[in-house]
């Protein structure tokens, strides 16, 4: 079920140790979530599907908010931080 639907945060480790602006991405989407997840009092377990998640969770609109409030973060920062760095590099081949 992990492999298949649950997270599998650890294929993601060497894109991570690579950059450190899309580690850095990571580790503030990490906290802002888990501030969310503070905040709201949610509870809930790892290594599910994200669609089952907040379903069992002690709440679930405190836990899709805090995924969501991740996956905007490390989304955005990420994306930043590619195209910044395809910028950089059309730049260096020009």
């Amino acid at each position: 079920m992990n492999f298949f639907f649950g997270t599998f945060v650890e294929s993601s480790y060497p894109f991570m140790f690579g950059d450190r602006k899309v580690f850095g991405a990571a580790l503030l989407a990490a906290t802002a979530g888990g501030a969310v997840v503070g905040l709201t009092g949610a509870e809930a377990t790892a290594y599910v599907p994200v669609f089952i998640a907040p379903f069992i969770s002690t709440s679930a609109v405190g836990l899709t908010l805090a995924m969501l409030t991740s996956f905007t973060i490390a989304f955005t920062l990420t994306l930043a931080a590619n195209l910044s760095a395809l910028k950089k590099n059309r730049a260096a081949t020009v």
